[in-house]
């Protein structure tokens, strides 16, 4: 067995669970983080003071697959992910082991 790991863009989350649905896998844990990368962060003005940082929202997505589904969930996850800019995010993909 497979653990697939996504840290997308929020705005594609529900298209990426509907899309993993679509293939039969249900037991999908969502869960919103912040992290940092190559993208350049954003800055903000708070209450008189301008705040930056590098740390932004992202979605991150957990599954676990049968290695016979594996390439076609991470197929998918990056399908829908995929714009071609920076921040599309990252997938992992780790083995399970069952006792």
């Amino acid at each position: 067995m497979k653990n697939i790991t996504a840290i997308i863009r929020p705005a594609k989350t529900s298209e990426t669970q509907e899309a993993l649905e679509a293939l039969g896998l249900y037991r999908i844990t969502i869960t919103n983080v912040m992290g940092c990368g190559r993208q350049a962060g954003y800055s903000a003005s708070y209450i008189y003071s301008a705040v930056e940082t590098n740390l932004l929202r992202k979605t991150k997505i957990e599954v676990i697959v049968d290695d016979s589904t594996m390439q076609m969930a991470l197929d998918t996850i990056i399908t829908v992910n995929r714009s071609g800019h920076q921040g599309d995010g990252k997938v992992f993909v780790s083995t399970v082991c069952c006792a």
